[in-house]
């Protein structure tokens, strides 16, 4: 259950506002959303405080084997740092 609940918050937490961050690049000038993008960079730094305290003594994002936890971050926190 706690899997299922992780992979739920990077999907939804993470995953969602780095989506409104990239999505954003992409508009054209005069299209963006300033607002909204500064509303999604403060929820990712919040999720990664939460992350970072959460992973300090794990591997991976459930203990120490890959899981659908980590499938579900992987590319959030990829394109996130991006």
């Amino acid at each position: 259950m706690q899997t299922r609940l992780r992979d739920r918050f990077y999907d939804l937490y993470v995953h969602l506002p780095m989506q409104k961050i990239v999505g954003d690049r992409r508009r054209p000038e005069g299209k963006k959303d300033p607002q909204g993008v500064e509303e999604a960079r403060a929820q990712l730094q919040s999720c990664y405080g939460m992350i970072d305290k959460d992973v300090a003594t794990k591997t991976w994002a459930m203990g120490e084997a890959f899981s659908i936890a980590d499938c579900a971050a992987s590319p959030a926190l990829f394109y996130a740092k991006r």
